[in-house]
């Protein structure tokens, strides 16, 4: 191929890329010898246009009775996202390297939200029914209309419920695990909560109630998974077909 016409095309190609992407990785060989400024002067045009960065710095083909060649080469934008760059024999070829990197990537957060709800931790049901006995419910009715007396009936109501069981706020995942169940989450928070009880004191007690409900969780997802996904199966596509179709 023409200089020229590597020029253009390379560069045509990496424009429709730039489209869409904004990290670019090129891989491969693209027959130009770096170890020859002269002769790869096409490759150093189209670095300097995208402003790419080689990372293979040492050579690639050794031919019979031939100078080493730099002929493969990692060319990107982003430099920093690419570690591990090997350059080595593979033993399909006894002349050519095989030439790779790995990828820095990051899963994107999950998404969550705030919920409110009631804390029960501390609630006794014996001295909540005694609070509740003794709210003045008669300052009520100094109002004539029904809803203000519904209203004070609720205030009043809410003070001593906020008092024994608290309104607090907790993240959670927008998007369970699929069998996921009032059975399991319970299971789970009662998990954590002895979890949390053994990092505080250290007992074998608290050691023993930890275990046991870790257990128990293990075998309660191990065992609604198990009858989940045979029953959800039959509805779902056979791999590479499009979403859209229907299954035979």
């Amino acid at each position: 191929m023409p200089n020229a016409s590597f020029i253009d095309d390379f560069t045509t190609c990496i424009d429709k890329v730039h489209v869409h992407f904004d990290n670019i990785i090129v891989i491969g060989d693209l027959n130009y010898d770096l170890v020859k400024p002269d002769k790869s002067q096409p490759l150093h045009t189209v670095r300097d246009i995208f402003d790419f960065t080689n990372l293979i710095k040492t050579p690639t083909c050794f031919m019979k009775d031939a100078p080493a060649l730099i002929l493969d080469v990692i060319l990107t934008n982003r430099p920093s996202l690419l570690y591990n760059i090997t350059n080595s024999t593979c033993g399909i070829r006894d002349w050519q390297n095989m030439i790779s990197c790995v990828i820095k990537g990051a899963a994107p957060p999950p998404n969550k939200r705030n919920i409110k709800c009631r804390s029960y931790k501390h609630f006794d049901e014996k001295v909540f029914s005694e609070a509740v006995g003794v709210i003045p419910f008669d300052v009520a009715y100094v109002f004539d209309d029904v809803d203000d007396i519904y209203w004070a009936h609720e205030v009043l109501l809410t003070d001593v419920l906020n008092d024994h069981a608290p309104i607090k706020e907790k993240t959670v995942k927008t998007k369970q695990t699929p069998f996921m169940n009032s059975k399991l989450r319970k299971a789970v928070l009662k998990k954590s909560m002895f979890s949390n009880k053994y990092k505080t004191r250290r007992t074998p007690a608290n050691w023993e109630a930890y275990r046991m409900q870790r257990n128990l969780c293990t075998r309660e997802v191990c065992r609604w998974s198990k009858d989940f996904w045979p029953t959800v199966k039959p509805f779902l596509l056979n791999k590479g077909t499009n979403n859209c179709q229907k299954r035979d």
